[in-house]
């Protein structure tokens, strides 16, 4: 039985092409937030309508892939107004593909992520909290990211944003308990887990 083998030179131009394709991408975004950034500096843009051609032909997966994009240089970026620049860019893509999709609990887990990054714990923060637990309450990714903010922010979370926590952690002590106990942990949080579990107090 003959092997069948796929040209060498085909898979090096495969290779090529999608680094090719990757480069002109992250070249075309970062110009893009460059621009962005001259015109607030400058303050003479008009977010709403520079946005506004993006939006009509953006797909949910390209605005959520753009978010997730811009997150990820926010997390690698050491300048704090550019770092501050991805944050809003990476808010302002969720929320668009949020639009699309507005039963997603992992879109609305984002933004509460990036509003609270943001230090901006308003009532938006707070709608984007309790709709990811309300949407996501049985997914593992999306109540463990709740519990890991909340743990990290306790101290500065509002009264109402607290209480979600505290549901959520009430819910991920029945179906995920050990990832619960090590963030408990890892926080110095265990005095929350207390007021729910006995066993857990020493």
């Amino acid at each position: 039985m003959k092997r069948l083998k796929f040209p060498l030179l085909g898979v090096l131009m495969l290779g090529l092409l999608a680094l090719i394709t990757m480069t002109v991408i992250k070249i075309f975004l970062e110009l893009k937030t460059y621009i962005i950034y001259q015109q607030i500096e400058h303050n003479n843009v008009n977010k709403s309508q520079l946005y506004e051609a993006q939006r009509r032909f953006a797909s949910p997966d390209m605005n959520e892939l753009l978010g997730q994009y811009y997150h990820l240089e926010a997390r690698q970026s050491k300048q704090l107004v550019l770092k501050s620049i991805y944050l809003r860019l990476s808010l302002h893509y969720f929320s668009q593909a949020l639009q699309q999709r507005p039963s997603s609990a992992y879109l609305w887990i984002n933004i509460a992520l990036l509003k609270a990054q943001l230090g901006e714990f308003d009532a938006r923060f707070e709608q984007a909290l309790q709709s990811a637990y309300n949407l996501g309450s049985n997914l593992a990714s999306v109540y463990t990211k709740i519990t890991d903010m909340g743990f990290s922010l306790w101290g500065r979370l509002p009264k109402n944003s607290r209480q979600v926590v505290i549901a959520n952690i009430r819910t991920q002590l029945k179906y995920n308990q050990d990832k619960l106990l090590i963030l408990a942990q890892a926080y110095q949080r265990m005095d929350v887990i207390c007021q729910f579990n006995q066993q857990y107090c020493n």
